[in-house]
């Protein structure tokens, strides 16, 4: 039985102002067995426990990064449906150092999937001293009259040597500001600064509210001009007719319907402050000049688009009422997720043409939101930036091209018209030619490719697979490290039988080398094949396997949380009776094992 090791390291250098640091991947993957060979890592204990377990492994494998003195700290943890995620900054002398990164993926079997970093090499680093106190007084004179979240030492290095310096986190509640500068120690000087920004109670009831679906031009099939234009927000019979009305759930209480359910609430988070939307009836009804038409708008398409991550196997990811102003940014033309302080919203912009009013801009947004949950803050590098614009984007197409096909190539059909023209979801750019460093016109190269998969395999297995990939992002990834990401979450969630179709796309694109299609054959290779019946999984709690050949392995069962619920091995034969305990309605993965090779299958209680 053929088996290949696909192994991967790189070490390119890459250019951030005047720093230069070493960049680089182990990724390998054996048809979804083991990454390494022996290279497995099974975490027991507490979430602490694991961290410290996983931070040994890493050092292990990347020892020249870590002389004495130099460790990791933990900054984020996940246990997401398809394994387990860990995040670490690497520090010198107990204090982190500035913009470093190492992330580890590990699968529900311990197998080590994949680790991407960015270190610096701190053998002949001085120890230096920070100032027991910083000056607030000189970092406020920099960052003005905000709210500082955060306020940590950190090195920073420039590329030649390294500062001792703070490194603080400050904005304002209403979203108008959230940013993050680096001072020098000695004498306050700003070495560095980012934008977070991420741009572009009672009983649960079902009513119906007036919406567009998903914007105007495209239920009505017109182009952008009078009477189809937003003329300053204004009652225009032709745009009130193509409002819809559509189902939603929100929360009933104090004798009246208002917009709030397990997936948003609206909220009054910055100006232009607006009269909230309620209903003493199962109905919300306002025409488009009303500010309560946003709200409703909001609320549906992202309860309507969370109802499809549903079923797809992702509702436990960021299912929170996340907060959601239509109407905010002092009217700026401009819409956001934003976190700062860990206080998660989406604001929308009134400037030019409502941002609310758009399917595409409010989809785009809560996908900024799920990426954060599913990774946390990991938005740095210019890949990574235009990986994040890219999958949102290609989000809100898939969404609205599900709704109608009508000119679906062009995001924001609607509110790319006045201020600006909207973006392509289809692209002639090439990654090896066309990249310019531009989050949003490189991010064209990311939705292109996934909407050209999804003409292949469809929206539903594409969509799954797009938010499972969101797990493994990283600080710093690359595009082609994101494809084969994307190939792998394939071989979890269809046992890789879309590989072929998938790396074709992003080969012609210029994602994946063309020697890749070389290791493809032998990867997507059925060197077994099985038929699940989950018939009587939901009455029964039974899953019945059959393999063409006999085989030896064994059969786990997972919650979407990473839980193993059942583990059964079975012995040399054709056929396996799965038995799962007593469990509650919803989705469940079935792994199994055989012969080295993996197959899985979602199953619906």
């Amino acid at each position: 039985m053929k088996k290949l090791l696909f192994l991967f390291i790189f070490f390119p250098f890459i250019l951030m102002g005047k720093s230069v640091w070493p960049l680089g991947e182990i990724w390998a993957e054996k048809n979804g067995e083991s990454a390494y060979p022996n290279k497995t890592l099974h975490l027991s204990g507490t979430q602490q426990n694991k961290e410290a377990q996983a931070e040994k492994f890493v050092i292990a494998e990347l020892q020249n990064f870590f002389p004495a003195n130099t460790n990791l700290h933990a900054d984020f943890f996940k246990i997401g449906p398809l394994g387990t995620y860990i995040s670490y900054t690497q520090a010198f002398f107990g204090t982190s150092i500035y913009g470093t990164s190492v992330k580890i993926n590990i699968d529900k079997n311990g197998n080590v999937n994949s680790i991407f970093y960015k270190l610096a090499e701190t053998r002949n680093w001085p120890q230096k001293s920070f100032p027991a106190v910083a000056d607030m007084e000189r970092i406020k004179a920099e960052t003005g009259d905000f709210i500082i979240s955060n306020k940590n030492n950190t090195w920073f290095f420039d590329g030649e040597k390294a500062h001792a310096a703070f490194v603080a986190e400050y904005g304002a509640n209403d979203g108008s500001k959230h940013e993050e500068t680096v001072f020098a120690a000695n004498d306050y000087s700003i070495l560095y600064t980012i934008d977070k920004h991420r741009y572009a109670g009672g009983k649960d009831s079902m009513v119906r509210g007036n919406v567009f679906y998903p914007d105007p031009l495209t239920s009505s099939r017109k182009t952008y001009g009078a009477p189809y234009a937003d003329t300053d927000d204004s009652d225009k019979p032709e745009l009130n007719y193509e409002r819809v009305p559509l189902e939603m759930k929100v929360t009933f209480e104090h004798d009246s319907f208002t917009l709030r359910n397990e997936y948003s609430q609206i909220a009054e988070i910055s100006s232009p402050y607006t009269k909230h939307a309620f209903s003493n009836a199962p109905f919300f009804n306002y025409s488009r000049q009303d500010d309560r038409f946003e709200e409703v708008n909001a609320t549906y398409h992202i309860y309507n688009y969370r109802q499809h991550v549903k079923k797809i196997g992702f509702d436990t990811l960021g299912k929170i009422p996340l907060k959601v102003d239509p109407h905010a940014l002092n009217g700026a033309d401009q819409s956001e997720f934003d976190f700062f302080q860990n206080d998660l919203k989406l604001l929308f912009g009134d400037g030019g043409i409502d941002d609310a009013e758009d399917a595409d801009v409010v989809i785009h947004e809560y996908n900024h939101f799920l990426s954060f949950m599913a990774s946390g803050d990991n938005g740095y590098g210019s890949d990574r930036l235009a990986i994040e614009e890219g999958l949102c984007d290609y989000f809100a197409c898939s969404y609205s091209k599900n709704i109608s096909n009508y000119n679906w190539q062009k995001v924001y059909n609607w509110d790319g018209n006045e201020t600006w023209n909207g973006r392509s979801c289809v692209t002639g750019k090439n990654y090896k030619t066309d990249v310019s460093g531009n989050r949003y016109k490189d991010g064209e190269i990311w939705v292109g490719t996934l909407m050209e998969i999804q003409d292949e395999i469809g929206r539903d297995q594409t969509d799954a697979i797009m938010l499972g990939t969101l797990y493994f992002t990283a600080k710093n990834m690359t595009m082609p490290t994101a494809a084969r990401i994307f190939i792998h979450v394939d071989s979890i969630l269809y046992g890789g039988k879309n590989t072929l179709k998938i790396a074709q796309k992003f080969i012609a694109n210029g994602l994946l080398p063309d020697t890749f299609m070389v290791s493809v054959p032998d990867k997507i290779k059925n060197e077994f094949a099985v038929k699940i019946n989950a018939a009587y999984f939901s009455s029964h709690n039974i899953v019945y396997a059959e393999f063409d050949q006999p085989q030896t392995g064994i059969a786990r069962i997972f919650d979407l949380q990473g839980k193993e619920l059942i583990s059964q091995d079975f012995y040399n034969t054709n056929k396996v009776n799965i038995y799962a305990p007593q469990i509650t309605q919803g989705m469940y993965i079935l792994h199994i094992s055989a012969n080295g090779i993996q197959k899985s299958a979602k199953l619906l209680k």
